[in-house]
């Protein structure tokens, strides 16, 4: 009789983890956020060029951000460099500057991702740099 009952109740723990897992799973499922999608024609964030710093270093650099917008505000900016050999503190003030861009970007509403490429030509001289954003 004994091994009944602990039978039993093995079975029934095992109902109510069974029941409390699928209930966990559907909660994270539907608690999960909704992946964005990417920004379709005509939704899009008008970001400026950025502000050149001031930087020793000379020479071409190229970044990618990744831009994901939630219900038309910039949730979260991802900046990429695509150019190699770029010192590290260059780096760091160019992809900055990237970002300080973005931030004041207007963006349509809706929630999308969407790619900016930047580019950043540091000549010899300061009165020769350049900061454009392709496609803009």
């Amino acid at each position: 009789m004994a091994a009944k009952t602990a039978d039993h109740r093995r079975q029934l723990a095992m109902k109510w983890h069974s029941h409390v897992l699928a209930g966990l799973v559907t909660g994270l499922l539907s608690s999960a956020p909704v992946l964005a999608q990417k920004a379709p024609a005509g939704k899009s964030c008008k970001v400026p060029a950025p502000q050149i710093p001031a930087v020793d270093w000379r020479g071409q650099a190229h970044y990618q951000a990744i831009v994901t917008v939630e219900d038309g505000r910039i949730a979260s900016i991802e900046v990429v460099p695509q150019t190699k050999g770029v010192e590290k503190r260059t780096q760091r003030s160019l992809a900055q500057s990237v970002t300080d861009a973005i931030i004041t970007a207007k963006c349509q509403p809706g929630s999308y991702v969407e790619e900016h490429m930047f580019s950043f030509d540091l000549g010899t001289q300061s009165s020769e740099a350049a900061a454009s954003k392709a496609g803009a």
